[in-house]
């Protein structure tokens, strides 16, 4: 889905939060997604593949693909999922928080320059908060493996709380009006663009 807003945080610098194009999907944001999830992804064909698959998620009714920018640069990025209760997935969740809305929320920071910074729990919050403006949507979960401490940190640390733990993976959930802005966050301003 396409968002008709962005998010402009003033932290140490200043970043925007808003809908990724297919234009900005490049060779390093490939990269990035391939050392993380995609492993087949080593040809220059596969870039296009992805610029589709961008377009198809902005075109899609319950998906959000969010990039943090720096000075235009992509820098990471975000996909929240919505109506997963509907897909039968989170099951226990669902039932706990009474079959409200529930968004799956998954992130990457794509820019190793950018790693250590805190920015996990700024492009957390901040999507969040965008896909609420847009939504009403206020109820998140994610999953992620148990060894990914950082990670679990940045979630943790702006809200979200342990829903379930298995052998090698967490379950997160958040509802947002226990959200909390990252101390990194010196001010942010919901932006409406065209």
């Amino acid at each position: 889905m396409i968002s008709n807003n962005k998010i402009k945080i003033n932290s140490n610098y200043t970043y925007e939060l808003k809908t990724i194009q297919p234009s900005d999907v490049t060779e390093k944001y490939m990269l990035s997604l391939e050392n993380f999830y995609i492993e087949t992804a080593k040809n220059i064909k596969y870039l296009e593949e992805l610029r589709n698959n961008v377009k198809e998620k902005n075109l899609s009714d319950d998906y959000y693909l969010f990039g943090l920018y720096f000075k235009k640069n992509l820098i990471a990025s975000t996909g929240i999922t919505l109506n997963i209760n509907k897909r039968n997935v989170w099951n226990d969740l669902i039932i706990k928080i009474d079959n409200e809305d529930l968004a799956s929320i998954g992130i990457l920071i794509h820019d190793d320059n950018f790693k250590n910074l805190g920015l996990s729990k700024i492009l957390i919050w901040s999507a969040c908060i965008l896909c609420n403006s847009e939504t009403s949507q206020s109820n998140f979960c994610a999953g992620m493996k148990k060894e990914n401490i950082k990670s679990i940190k940045s979630f943790l640390s702006i809200g979200f709380e342990t829903f379930r733990e298995y052998e090698e993976n967490v379950q997160l959930y958040l509802n947002l009006k226990n959200i909390i802005q990252p101390k990194e966050v010196n001010n942010f301003e919901i932006i409406k663009f065209i």
